[in-house]
């Protein structure tokens, strides 16, 4: 080492959720941070990357997020993450006791309601689920680390929910004066016979005899030694005496009495929704997906893969299926082909982000954020790693990784200082908003040399922006660095690491089948309450399966408190999001943006605002909130929109067949290492949400996972990482 530290230098590229979090618990303890150097290297004055938000300082310090972040219950190893982030702050951090946010129970607020629209019969309909708090040995806190529940636990609760719902619909349904065949009920309780329980009519008792059944089953696959046979007798269990009674109890049930009643709201919705739970056991069971894990069917699309288990072609169609369509919404699992979008989402993938999302959430099935993702998570993390000795490079945009002489490691970095600071000065790059530590949505340009005359120039660092005499600098390995993490988003990568895609066919292969989308998001401050406006959804809810492309919806009205508007503030914020066709520039991209969020409250907002209309029906723009009190096109053009158009905002998808050429956070040195698997690079790491973490799907929780696995392949820590591969769906003991 040049310092003589007997530290290993670790340059950290990128300051997203998968920079961070390595860099986190790549510093976690007293012995790793005598143990690693860790600098992070990012473009720009922020951290965050897809998830970073600032603040408008000339506009009552608002909010303004790359779109829409809802953390959903069962991003265990995130809320994990966060929780010691906020524990140690609380203990090291000198401005703490006056902030707003200082813990980790003040940072999330439950979001427990999920909304679904539904486009049936030339007509928006609205429907809530509010799944119920759940807080167990089974299910231990949020943020504490855990097992997950295991495959029985998960099905149960869809078999009980499915219960509940039929019950209740069961007796409405009467009630209008239905008639229906019994048989239906019978072949859906016939497996209670395994296990001597009599339920030849539909009773009161069924729930408490449903879980005795199932928790037989487990007791069951316990008494089974071995792994390989526990999944065997489970799937066998489960395909005997539940899963088959309930195709045969849906197959009877479309054709004898739903198909002729597709009409009826509720049983329609019951219907589709039960469908698709049921399917997807199907599917799962005769993959052996409990033993080979769900990449072993990403090769299928997911609604084709339901297809072909049985699904309805009813249920297929998503403008009346919401809870499938919804799913796909969530996952901006669209694929844009001539300006079309269609809809492709990996079946693994899928079925294991519904399952996660249904059955595995800890306490409530969603979260909301008490401020923006940049002053919630972002600032904490900053605080933190500064206080631990982590270095922090801003205004770096990497654009190059330079090999080796024999091509086997990373040799040195090419990055742009996209703005120089004083002579001896750091970048500072927090300000105060009402007591929080927040980032500002543009730099602190008096910081910077000519800040002022970069700012008057328009100068746009997050968009390839740089001064006009900024300079290269390179990084050289051994003196700079020892091992890097690549952190960067794989839509960014191709020139970056041309000559580690040239060097590694495998490297190459999954840049080449990385898929990703543009995404846009709009945000709306309203001069009434949302609940004012008749808001079908309330405060607590999170809606989405909306009009396309800007199809997903939340009520962010609990931030105001955390923004500065002064005199007359605006009463009510709300938050869209969606995918978008590509653009050929940022202009044109944010020219979308806006002809979209505009056509959508103009046409659509009274669908989810009744009483923000004018006398003839029209949307009333005077609810648009503007300081100024403009015009109705001044009040449109003072809400935030937002076009994530550069290759580092894109939201990566997990497309049918792409998964299988993701590769682990180790894959290039662990390559390296046995070279039984073609070409490696000693000392370069991935993490992000692209690589092949266990959820493998763009959120939050797959890129803290995989940000965790590249700490961990370099340090050992952290030693246990929730659900990062297939054991829950086996495991039967807690």
């Amino acid at each position: 080492m040049a310092d003589g530290s007997g530290r290993k230098k670790v340059a950290v590229l990128g300051g997203g959720v998968g920079g961070m979090v390595t860099a986190f618990w790549l510093t976690s303890t007293e012995e790793l941070r005598a143990a690693y150097d860790v600098t992070v290297y990012q473009s720009g004055w922020r951290l965050g990357g897809k998830g970073a938000s600032g603040r408008n300082l000339a506009r009552g310090s608002r909010i303004e997020e790359h779109g829409l972040h809802i953390w959903f219950g069962f991003y265990d190893n995130a809320f994990f993450t966060m929780r010691q982030c906020y524990e140690e702050l609380g203990r090291e951090c000198p401005r703490i006791p006056t902030c707003p946010i200082r813990t980790f129970d003040e940072a999330f607020t439950a979001s427990p309601i999920i909304g679904l629209f539904e486009y049936y019969d030339q007509k928006w309909l609205s429907h809530s689920f509010e799944p119920p708090p759940r807080t167990s040995p089974v299910h231990p806190a949020l943020g504490a680390s855990g097992p997950l529940p295991s495959l029985w636990h998960v099905m149960s609760r869809g078999i009980l929910w499915a219960l509940d719902t039929w019950d209740a619909l069961r007796a409405d349904l009467k009630v209008q004066g239905h008639e229906f065949p019994k048989a239906p009920l019978k072949r859906f309780l016939h497996w209670s016979a395994h296990f001597e329980v009599d339920l030849n009519e539909f009773d009161t008792g069924v729930k408490e005899r449903l879980l005795d059944a199932v928790q037989h089953i487990a007791a069951d696959v316990g008494d089974v030694g071995g792994h390989t046979h526990a999944a065997a007798a489970m799937g066998h269990l489960l395909e005997t005496y539940v899963v088959r009674p309930l195709v045969d109890f849906k197959h009877d049930l479309w054709e004898q009495f739903v198909k002729h009643r597709v009409d009826h709201t509720e049983l329609r919705l019951f219907f589709t929704t039960f469908d698709t739970f049921v399917t997807a056991m199907v599917g799962i069971l005769d993959t052996d997906v409990i033993a080979n894990g769900f990449l072993s069917i990403d090769n299928f699309e997911l609604s084709e893969f339901l297809e072909s288990y049985g699904a309805e072609a009813f249920t297929l169609q998503l403008d009346h299926s919401p809870f499938l369509r919804g799913w796909y919404d969530a996952a901006f699992a669209y694929r844009y082909e001539g300006g079309t979008a269609k809809p492709d989402l990996a079946a693994g993938t899928g079925v294991h982000g519904i399952l996660r999302l249904m059955g595995g959430y800890r306490e409530h099935i969603a979260y909301k954020m008490q401020a923006g993702m940049g002053d919630t998570i972002f600032g904490p993390m900053y605080e933190v790693l500064r206080h631990r000795g982590v270095r922090f490079e801003f205004f770096r945009e990497v654009s190059e990784l330079q090999l080796s002489a024999d091509r086997s490691s990373v040799d040195g970095i090419r990055m742009v200082q996209q703005a120089e600071l004083p002579s001896g000065a750091t970048y500072e790059p927090l300000v105060d908003v009402a007591g929080l530590p927040c980032w500002p949505s543009e730099p602190l340009w008096d910081q910077l040399v000519d800040g002022p005359g970069l700012r008057d120039q328009g100068v746009a660092f997050e968009h390839g922006g740089r001064a006009p005499d900024a300079t290269e600098q390179v990084l050289h390995h051994g003196t700079d660095f020892d091992t890097v993490v690549l952190a960067i988003p794989a839509p960014a990568l191709r020139e970056i690491s041309r000559q580690v895609a040239d060097q590694v066919p495998a490297f190459r292969a999954m840049l080449d089948n990385c898929h990703s989308v543009m995404t846009q998001a709009g945000q709306v401050w309203t001069t009434r309450t949302l609940d004012d406006l008749g808001a079908r959804f309330g405060k607590d809810a999170i809606a989405t399966s909306f009009v396309e492309p800007i199809d997903t919806y939340c009520d962010m009205s609990h931030l105001l408190v955390r923004e500065e508007w002064g005199a007359g503030p605006p009463l009510g914020v709300a938050y869209f999001c969606g995918v978008m066709p590509d653009q050929q520039t940022q202009a044109a991209a944010d020219a979308e943006v806006a002809r979209g969020v505009h056509d959508l409250l103009r046409d659509h907002a009274t669908e989810l605002w009744p009483k923000a209309t004018r006398a003839d029906g029209s949307f009333d723009w005077s609810v648009l909130f503007d300081a100024a009190g403009g015009d109705d096109r001044a009040r449109f053009e003072a809400q935030y929109l937002r076009a994530n158009f550069e290759h580092t905002e894109r939201y990566v998808l997990s497309v049918a067949g792409s998964t299988a050429h993701r590769l682990r956070e180790d894959a290039l040195v662990e390559a390296a290492r046995s070279k039984a698997h073609g070409p490696g690079i000693t000392n370069l790491y991935l993490a992000g949400d692209w690589t092949l973490n266990g959820i493998n799907g763009g959120c939050v929780e797959a890129a803290t996972m995989s940000g965790m696995r590249a700490a961990r392949s370099i340090c050992g820590t952290p030693a246990f990482i929730s659900a990062e591969n297939v054991d829950w769906l086996t495991r039967v003991e807690q």
